[in-house]
């Protein structure tokens, strides 16, 4: 005998800065509302960019360059959400390991320009390739 699973009804409220974590990301989730997705932005925009600060403390570009990294990977990541914890603990210990994540390909690319003759060019550190690479190195 299957057990039925009961769907959780999403509210229709019109502002969405009215709706709770929950029920924004069961809206982005489901029904792919942008507003509900902007609305968790906003909601937490200030906390993300205090915990980026934080751990990097350099030039505004690179706040927003990791900013926009967690952005982007929430935004994919939402969907997948599975409510074992709270948004906000999910939400902030992304944002801390994207900022750490920075900070090592940072320190990884100024080591990389210290050792490398002045005339040879600095591979892009970014690509997955190139951090499995010298990931694999470092641990040979």
């Amino acid at each position: 005998m299957q057990e039925q699973v009961q769907e959780i009804p999403v509210p229709e409220i019109k502002i969405p800065e009215l709706l709770t974590d929950e029920v924004c990301i069961l809206r982005f989730s489901e029904h792919n509302d942008e507003a509900a997705f902007n609305c968790l932005v906003s909601r937490y925009s200030s906390s993300i960019r205090r915990i980026i600060f934080s751990v990097i403390r350099g030039p505004e570009e690179d706040l927003e360059d990791v900013e926009q990294e967690i952005l982007l990977a929430l935004y994919k990541s939402l969907p997948g959400f599975s409510f074992r914890s709270n948004f906000k603990t999910y939400l902030f210990r992304m944002c801390r390991n994207k900022a750490i994540d920075f900070v090592r390909r940072r320190k990884r690319r100024f080591n990389m320009e210290k050792s490398l003759p002045k005339h040879q060019e600095i591979p892009d550190l970014d690509t997955p390739e190139t951090l499995y690479t010298l990931d694999r190195k470092s641990v040979v």
